[in-house]
């Protein structure tokens, strides 16, 4: 019992903050120019639920079906793996869930997704900004060099806080199911960059309590019901 009680979380670290950074230069050098793709995809997502696009619905959830399968396959599956055994395992819950969003844009009555305005869409759209076009910028300002920045559709926080900030504009409260995995790996790769002793380690935990705060807010106030 005492040999237990020795051991701390960082024991469970399988890597180092510098093997973890070196994921990402090498996730940055192979893919580039797919950067530019990805970008693309999400600014897309972003101009059909703003202009509020009659097909928005089931091509948002689309392409969050093909990052949450992407995000599983490659960095999890092929590169996050190569330095932690249990990458394998959160493999599997990506694409589970990139399964789940799939459903969503399938079934009859597919979960709308629409931005009115309101503080709470605004909060949304703020955090969707950040995790596009705001991640990279954080990540330098607290310290990464360029070539291991994160990027959207590249690594996987970027990717979860920008859906995090579309389930916010999915009005559709029975979709309560999907919020599980993303504020759990929020809250997990919080954990694990902080036991790395990494100054981003409050991002990703910071976006989700957001999202959930936004989320609240239309559950309890006025501008809780959905679009036509």
């Amino acid at each position: 019992m005492a040999e237990w009680s020795s051991y701390s979380l960082h024991d469970l670290l399988l890597f180092s903050l510098q093997a973890y950074i070196g994921l990402f230069e090498l996730l940055n050098t192979t893919l580039w120019p797919a950067h530019l793709v990805t970008l693309a995809l999400g600014l897309a997502a972003a101009t059909l639920v703003l202009k509020g696009h009659r097909a928005r619905h089931r091509l948002v959830w689309t392409l969050l079906s093909i990052l949450w399968l992407w995000t599983g396959w490659h960095f999890f599956h092929v590169q996050y793996a190569a330095i932690n055994w249990a990458a394998e395992y959160v493999a599997v819950v990506f694409w589970l869930q990139g399964l789940l969003f799939g459903l969503f844009a399938m079934v009859p009555k597919c979960p709308q997704i629409s931005y009115v305005g309101t503080v709470t869409d605004r909060m949304a759209a703020a955090v969707y900004l950040f995790a596009l076009i705001g991640y990279p910028i954080a990540s330098l300002a607290l310290g990464r060099s360029s070539e291991s920045v994160e990027f959207l559709g590249i690594s996987a926080d970027s990717g979860v806080v920008a859906t995090l900030a579309i389930l916010v504009l999915s009005r559709a409260r029975f979709i309560w199911l999907a919020w599980v995995v993303p504020l759990a790996w929020c809250a997990l790769t919080g954990l694990t960059l902080w036991l790395l002793g990494s100054p981003e380690f409050f991002i990703a935990p910071l976006a989700a309590v957001l999202a959930v705060a936004a989320a609240a807010s239309y559950i309890t106030g006025p501008d809780s019901l959905p679009d036509k």
